[in-house]
């Protein structure tokens, strides 16, 4: 699903081997990983959803959020992947740039800098709650 709505990836052209001339050499492809609004949309609720008849949404923070993003998808976002070294200018904007699309989407709420108070919530109800009953109507 590489350069698709719902994808993961962006394909874009770079030059891999260039020759002396300015604009001339060998072109290819690299892919980007891309965490798109519908792929976070799609992990915020995965993560808070109900785990059964008549209990409650699951309360996750900012924090645990990233934990969950880094341990169970491999997506290192403020921390630098083992063995690798990322400065930490780098490792800050990743994360203030997924907070704020996760605000954007009004996903994450929270109006202090204290980490552990910024909440992720679902913008969407499941078909049960919006219904008030159990049953698909």
């Amino acid at each position: 699903m590489i350069d698709d709505v719902n994808g993961l990836a962006k394909r874009r052209k770079v030059m891999i081997h260039q020759t002396r001339r300015k604009g001339q050499g060998r072109r290819g492809d690299a892919l980007s990983l891309v965490l798109t609004n519908p792929v976070i949309e799609y992990l915020v609720h995965r993560h808070i959803r109900k785990t059964g008849k008549g209990r409650k949404e699951q309360i996750l923070s900012y924090p645990a959020f990233l934990h969950i993003l880094r341990e169970r998808y491999g997506f290192f976002v403020d921390r630098a992947p083992p063995n690798m070294s990322v400065p930490s200018d780098v490792l800050q904007r990743n994360r203030r740039m997924l907070e704020r699309r996760l605000r954007d989407l009004g996903l994450l709420t929270g109006v202090n800098d204290a980490e552990r108070m910024k909440k992720i919530k679902g913008r969407y109800l499941a078909q049960q709650d919006a219904t008030g009953r159990g049953d698909a109507a």
